[in-house]
């Protein structure tokens, strides 16, 4: 996240009780939360405004139990996948639009690593990637999209490492499937998959 060492100074001086505190963690933080919960649930724009109103309701409730030790973008970032999560459950009935979104017919896909807007433009890809089940989607956004090691993946989720494994193999797979019934998924995706 932006700013880091700002951010663990405002997360201390909101700690110690300062009223300001939490406004500047927030305009810290908001553009990297955001952009998670956008693409964790799926794109669709009409349910992230709520999901990061909780997301921030989350923070300021559970702020006090951080642990100062832990990088917080990604203790914040666990927080992000349980609203996000919890939020699905509540509203299963919206993870079916994913299936009417449109979909562009491409012939590669461009570098999954590289800058945020190639990522949004990359219609194609996301569409699969939102059509995985929540436990294999997140695992993959946070490692590919965010570029978290596995470590950093399973801590987040605060799951096994082998577990973060299993999940990356499975939903690699199920976009390999969708590659092998002529469907262009992966690009170069697969390939980081070697990190």
């Amino acid at each position: 996240m932006q700013g880091s060492d700002d951010l663990h100074e405002w997360v201390g001086l909101h700690l110690e009780g300062d009223s300001r505190a939490f406004e500047a963690i927030y305009d810290l933080t908001i553009g990297q939360v955001y952009q998670l919960v956008y693409f964790l649930n799926g794109g669709n724009r009409a349910e992230v405004d709520d999901i990061v109103q909780e997301v921030y309701t989350g923070l300021f409730r559970f702020i006090s139990s951080y642990d100062r030790s832990r990088a917080f973008d990604k203790w914040l970032n666990g927080i992000v996948v349980r609203q996000v999560s919890a939020h699905r459950r509540r509203t299963w009935k919206f993870t079916r639009l994913i299936e009417k979104a449109k979909r562009f017919e491409s012939e590669e896909v461009t570098d999954f690593s590289s800058s945020v807007d190639d990522r949004v433009s990359n219609e194609q890809l996301l569409n699969h990637i939102n059509q995985l089940p929540f436990k294999l989607k997140s695992v993959i956004i946070l490692h590919y999209l965010n570029d978290y090691s596995h470590t950093e993946v399973a801590a987040v989720l605060d799951i096994p490492l082998g577990t973060v494994k299993s999940r990356l193999n499975a939903g690699l797979g199920k976009l390999r499937k969708k590659q092998l019934r002529g469907q262009p998924v992966l690009g170069r995706l697969g390939e980081k998959h070697g990190h």
